[in-house]
């Protein structure tokens, strides 16, 4: 199907669970209760994702809330891996110790660990309790065991940014490809007082990197979120949605938890998809078609919708 901008989705994003076992700074408010809202059963997410698959989607990304909590992947993977699309996994790192096993079983070969700092007293209050020898335990163990890991690390002005190069160094130390993400104007964030203060950008990141590190900036291929740096041995990617803005090409469609789909972050609109479980002979192309139409031509302008109900 033509969409505007020439552009197709190729990317499915699915919200496993709203549920998450962290409350990270640029996630969710202070206070916020973390219990999840409606979920889907993950077998019919799944049948979601079957019907969604044959237009045009190349790569399934599972994130959360927090996949890897409870059963709800155990009962997803299976029903997804053998699609055709590569599927991979994002997550805090906080149980993937013992979810490895699960995930080598079922073909996923690539994992982005959620990692914003190396100081386990700094990890635990943007995380309000993460425990920092958890994520590093399962990154070595992933790495081990031959998972491909990114690292993703938001560096928030006053909190963690001080850590950005010590990050990178810590990367490249481990083999591992490194993407900053530009904190996004989003949920408790969208004011533009918190976001101000907080916001660490494009070029605050390079006048960081460059009192360490000799880097060049490398060609962006059509559709890639992150802008791509190339050192003597390694890489490392900045995601500056804000400073930046890739709107033009972007090619991701979202699920979430509940079976609504989300065409653009920016949009307050989604699209109920759980009445298609009763109609498998209806076309998605109409919905489809709506959620295209909901993107931003240009540029991320702000969103109420929380992060942690879409997972990014």
């Amino acid at each position: 199907m033509n969409r505007p901008f020439q552009r197709q989705f190729q990317t499915l994003r699915v919200s496993l669970s709203r549920r998450c076992n962290l409350a990270c700074a640029y996630c969710v408010a202070p206070g916020v209760n973390l219990r999840g809202g409606p979920e889907l059963p993950p077998e019919a997410l799944a049948q979601l994702v079957v019907r969604l698959v044959p237009h045009g989607i190349k790569q399934i990304k599972i994130t959360g809330g927090e996949p890897l909590l409870g059963e709800r992947i155990d009962r997803f993977l299976p029903l997804v891996v053998g699609l055709g699309p590569e599927v991979s996994v994002t997550t805090n790192g906080q149980t993937l110790l013992e979810k490895l096993p699960l995930l080598q079983r079922f073909g996923v070969k690539r994992i982005n660990l959620s990692l914003d700092s190396l100081d386990p007293a700094i990890f635990r209050k943007l995380t309000v309790g993460g425990d920092l020898s958890l994520s590093l335990a399962g990154l070595d163990q992933a790495l081990a065991m031959g998972f491909l890991v990114k690292l993703n690390m938001v560096p928030m002005r006053g909190i963690n940014a001080q850590g950005s190069a010590d990050m990178l160094e810590f990367a490249l130390s481990k083999g591992v490809e490194l993407r900053f993400i530009e904190l996004m104007p989003m949920g408790h964030l969208s004011g533009p007082s918190e976001f101000s203060k907080r916001f660490f950008g494009l070029e605050a990141i390079l006048a960081q990197l460059r009192e360490r590190f000799e880097f060049a900036e490398a060609e962006r291929p059509w559709g890639r979120t992150a802008i791509q740096y190339r050192l003597a041995k390694g890489q490392f990617g900045i995601i500056a949605n804000h400073s930046r803005p890739f709107c033009i090409d972007c090619d991701r469609l979202r699920l979430d938890a509940e079976g609504k789909l989300v065409g653009c972050l920016s949009s307050s609109e989604s699209f109920p998809l759980a009445d298609w479980l009763n109609k498998p002979e209806a076309s998605l192309d109409p919905v489809l078609a709506q959620a295209m139409a909901t993107k931003e031509p240009l540029a991320f302008v702000g969103s109420g919708r929380g992060m942690k109900s879409i997972g990014g």
